[in-house]
């Protein structure tokens, strides 16, 4: 920021430098911030840009520290039928898909118990056929499921892949219907004293990486009584259009140490 303002050509100039910005710090607020970076440096930051992250980590880690959800399923039987019996190859040919087959029990049953988990993984390694499995469970499915994706492609394909046609929506329609989104400016907010939903109890959102804080902070703001959130995505795609990167952010905070050394990896709340 002090560069930029030494950059303009301004008359008379302006001479910014970190002691102006320490004499008049008192006067940034409400629009400006005080703020730290993850190393303990002070920073500053859009107050709106603030409250965002505010109910991001609040409501991240409430739900990382949260009772996981119980229930006594054959979490590899649900898989065998979803998938159909595996091909007839010999023995040294079966181990993979074996393998296969036990990870996607285990990261079903993560789904189902975590109060928030990230699925991640490139496209095709049957993300939304789990997706599938987790709202076939009446558990899920009769208590109200949301599918969301940040554009109007991705809403369809996750409905068609899931067997949930007429659940999904794009995030704009979802939070416009609930005051967190401009249709004329694009931008996304959390707002106070609007109305929340609480007719979802297990609410998906595909294409995570795509999200700005604004949009994983109006989500967040938007609901209540939501049993479990799955976000979906591949956290090495582009960043999304917008400030921060969320999704990156909740698979950092949720990874075991050592996860890429972990066999299924999988644990709760994280299942790539």
């Amino acid at each position: 920021m002090i560069e930029r303002a030494r950059g303009r050509a301004l008359r008379p100039p302006c001479p910014l430098g970190e002691n102006v910005l320490d004499a008049t710090e008192s006067t940034f607020s409400p629009v400006v911030e005080k703020a730290s970076t993850r190393s303990g440096e002070v920073a500053y930051q859009v107050d709106r840009l603030a409250e965002c992250r505010d109910i991001i980590r609040r409501e991240v880690g409430g739900r990382k520290s949260g009772r996981p959800h119980v229930v006594a399923y054959d979490w590899r039987g649900l898989v065998d039928k979803g998938l159909g019996e595996a091909v007839q190859t010999p023995a040294k040919e079966r181990e993979p898909e074996e393998r296969a087959r036990r990870e996607k029990a285990a990261a079903l049953e993560q789904l189902f118990r975590s109060r928030l988990s990230v699925l991640i993984g490139p496209a095709g390694t049957g993300k939304t056929t789990l997706l599938g499995m987790l709202c076939a469970l009446p558990e899920v499915g009769k208590r109200g499921v949301l599918l969301l994706a940040p554009t109007g492609k991705a809403r369809v394909r996750l409905e068609e892949q899931t067997g949930q046609r007429g659940a999904g929506k794009t995030l704009a329609q979802f939070l416009n219907r609930h005051q967190r989104y401009d249709g004329e400016t694009g931008a996304y907010f959390p707002k106070k004293g609007a109305p929340r939903c609480g007719e979802f109890r297990t609410v998906i959102v595909d294409e995570s990486s795509m999200l700005t804080e604004d949009q994983l902070a109006a989500l967040f703001d938007a609901c209540t009584n939501v049993k479990r959130y799955v976000l979906v995505g591949d956290p090495h795609q582009l960043p999304p259009i917008g400030a921060g990167r969320p999704f990156v952010d909740v698979v950092v905070e949720l990874q075991p140490r050592g996860v890429e050394g972990l066999f299924r990896g999988v644990r709760l709340g994280m299942q790539s």
